[in-house]
């Protein structure tokens, strides 16, 4: 144990990273040296308050003891942390529908809103992923009577966006190659939000997608053979321009 004991005190006094300080604190812990463990803690955290690893080290250790308010007060400080860093889950989820990653975007998601249950954007993201990834059943067709051919259906233009639309959502849509349905919510936002330039540009990309501009005519693949014939009539043009000309 006095190896282990060493080593921490080297690993403080040297100025060494809280990493370190946290594995050796662990090792401490698995040694038994409860005091040691506490001492250190708090020692580790004068330097670097914030760690959240080493504030659960020793909230679990007091709890072991019957610290029951200490460790309280130490895993609060664990939990605020955590809090400020939630929102992390929100931006990976986005990272990941930019990337494509549909399947890893809802298990992101469902981490952020395990936490902000109450964020409207992010639930409606969530239910249309989860619609997308888990497309209704057809219905039976025995259970359709004669009046089910006379009733509307909507047409393969119809927009599917959904009440909240998101720039995330319309990247959601442009990912799975539904261009209209990726429009259609961009213009369903800046409707609500006309100041966001970037959106309305990403929108006019969508829009050229959907309906490329025309080519230019130099930008028309040209017949081979037509050029082969204009190239010979030019060159005969020039020829008989230098007869008339009497020139060699």
């Amino acid at each position: 144990m006095k190896d282990i004991h060493d080593r921490y005190h080297r690993i403080l006094t040297e100025g060494g990273a809280s990493p370190a300080l946290f594995q050796a604190l662990s090792e401490l812990r698995e040694a038994g040296d409860t005091a040691a463990v506490l001492r250190g803690c708090s020692e580790a955290l004068s330097r670097f308050p914030g760690d959240i690893r080493i504030l659960q080290l020793m909230a679990e250790v007091c709890l072991e003891n019957g610290c029951l308010s200490l460790a309280e007060s130490q895993i609060e400080k664990a939990t605020e942390k955590i809090e400020d860093l939630i929102p992390a889950y929100r931006l990976k989820a986005e990272i990941y529908l930019r990337g494509g990653r549909t399947d890893d975007a809802r298990k992101a998601l469902r981490v952020f809103l395990a936490h902000r249950p109450e964020d409207p954007e992010a639930l409606a993201l969530l239910e249309e992923l989860q619609r997308v990834a888990t497309p209704p059943a057809p219905a039976p067709l025995t259970e359709a009577g004669p009046e089910a051919a006379s009733m509307p259906r909507p047409g393969p233009d119809a927009p599917s966006a959904p009440g909240i639309a998101t720039p995330t959502l319309a990247e959601v849509y442009f990912s799975q190659g539904q261009l209209q349905e990726a429009a259609a919510t961009y213009e369903q936002y800046l409707s609500r939000n006309p100041q966001a330039e970037r959106c309305r540009e990403r929108l006019e990309e969508i829009q050229a997608m959907i309906s490329p501009p025309p080519l230019e005519e130099s930008e028309v693949r040209t017949d081979p053979a037509r050029v082969k014939r204009e190239k010979m009539l030019n060159v005969l043009e020039t020829w008989r321009s230098r007869i008339r000309e009497g020139s060699p």
